[in-house]
């Protein structure tokens, strides 16, 4: 998930090809990203799983040590790359994109999805975080009910 892509973006949520998520954040006026990824691959392909990103809104030198990253409700360890130069993402009011890659806009998400994207103009807590991926879990159930139900199962 990314709002933007290249010149003009303002932060990317990604699963990486080590099987890592990252959230990037971009300062357009410096030039420059901060970030922080999980320091061990914990997703599988073809699992489903509940991902959680917050942002503490502090920018700055440290910025990216106020980014927090949860996989099924649970903080994971991780490690912050900031960057002396970045003050802040700008605010360029763009409108998130499932499947962004990057400089090519044009490129969706065309997969499943239980639930979708939930954005909160406010840090949630790990209480939250972990509320939320029990509601997941919930929802899961109940389509393996529905699906068992419509398939004749």
């Amino acid at each position: 998930v990314a709002a933007g892509g290249g010149v003009g973006s303002e932060w990317q949520a990604a699963i990486l090809t080590t099987n890592k998520i990252r959230l990037t954040l971009h300062d357009s006026s410096a030039a420059v990203d901060v970030s922080r990824q999980v320091d061990t691959g914990t997703l599988v392909a073809g699992g489903i799983y509940h991902l959680g990103f917050t942002y503490d809104g502090a920018g700055g030198a440290l910025a990216a040590n106020g980014i927090l990253l949860y996989v099924n409700g649970v903080a994971q360890a991780s490690t912050p790359t900031n960057d002396a130069s970045y003050v802040a993402m700008e605010n360029l009011t763009i409108l998130p994109r499932l499947g962004a890659r990057g400089d090519i806009p044009q490129i969706f998400f065309n997969g499943d999805m239980l639930g979708g994207p939930a954005f909160i103009k406010a840090q949630v807590s790990a209480a939250d975080m972990m509320r939320d991926y029990l509601q997941f879990v919930e929802m899961q159930k109940n389509f393996s009910l529905d699906y068992r139900r419509l398939m004749g199962r």
